[in-house]
This record gives structure tokens, C-alpha cells and sequence, in this order.
């Protein structure tokens, strides 16, 4: 499975406390990684360029085996995603995380897996536990978001 995350929809589901957007994004980034690569999941993080991106192509930087990505200069990060599942081998194999509803349609039709940002959350909670440390809470238990709005705290700090 590739993990299609869209990032500023799954920064403002945390909805941490207000800090430049810079941090807040970086914030997640850093989290993301670590805990994708703990749990070897592939994923590609999009952003919107804004005016982080004036170029005509996408802005890509490989992060540790993750990709993050700021779309094309005029091109939102949910039109990217689209064309990303458009290109990719086995659209089927393509989960897009994102509590945008008109993304998930879209992405549905063309024959991905839409996964809004709370479940996406819980599974790497669950496989987090699987196969690292043994928790004492229940499979639907928030902790998890709570634990990343302390990260991004601290590392916002």
C-alpha cells in the first residue's frame, strides 16, 4: 500500500494550538516520518506550494524514505494527489488520507481507498502497538491524537 497523505487536512484535524504554519507543518512532517518508517509504511506527504513553491513541477524532497511534496505553483495539493492516482500502476493500492470529502469522492472514483484522517491515525496507533510497546488503552482510544499534540507542542516550543 501507498499512503497518499494530505497534509494540511491532516495538520488542521489535529487541531493543535496556533504557530506558524511553518512549524505546525514541520512539526507533523517530522512525526509522520519517524512513525512511517517505524512501521515501514510507504507515503507521500502533500502540501499546497502557496508561495513555499513558485515552480511549474512539484517541489519534492525525500525525507528519510518518505516523500513530501508541495504541488505545482497553481495546482492544490488535492489536484496533485488526483494526478498522482491517476499515474500510479495499481490505483487500488493507493490509500488517501484526508477528511475532504470532495478529495475522497474523487479519489474513490478512480479507484483508490479514501481513509479520513482519524482512522488513519487509529491504524498507526494499532500497528504501533503491534510492534513496538504493549499499551493499556482500548483500540479506539483517542490517546494517540493526544500524544501527537504533545510532540508537536514540544517540538514547536
Amino acid at each position: 500500500m501507498r499512503y497518499l497523505i494530505d497534509g494540511y487536512n491532516l495538520l488542521f484535524a489535529l487541531e493543535l494550538e496556533p504557530h506558524p504554519i511553518e512549524y505546525s507543518r514541520e512539526a507533523l512532517i517530522e512525526v509522520l516520518i519517524e512513525d512511517l518508517n517505524k512501521l515501514r509504511m510507504r507515503a507521500t506527504i502533500v502540501f499546497d506550494s502557496g508561495s513555499t513553491h513558485l515552480g511549474s513541477i512539484p517541489h519534492l524532497h525525500d525525507r528519510n524514505g518518505i516523500e513530501v511534496v508541495f504541488s505545482p505553483h497553481g495546482m492544490c495539493a488535492d489536484s496533485y494527489i488526483l494526478e498522482l492516482i491517476e499515474g500510479a500502476k495499481n490505483p487500488k493500492d493507493v490509500v488517501v488520507v484526508t477528511d475532504d470529502a470532495e478529495l475522497r469522492a474523487s479519489s474513490q472514483a478512480l479507484h483508490a481507498k479514501p481513509l479520513m484522517c482519524e482512522p488513519f491515525l487509529q491504524k498507526m496507533r494499532q500497528k504501533n502497538r503491534k510492534k513496538h510497546t504493549p499499551t493499556k488503552h482500548t483500540p479506539h482510544d483517542p490517546a494517540y491524537n493526544e500524544e501527537l499534540r504533545r510532540i508537536f507542542e514540544e517540538r514547536l516550543e
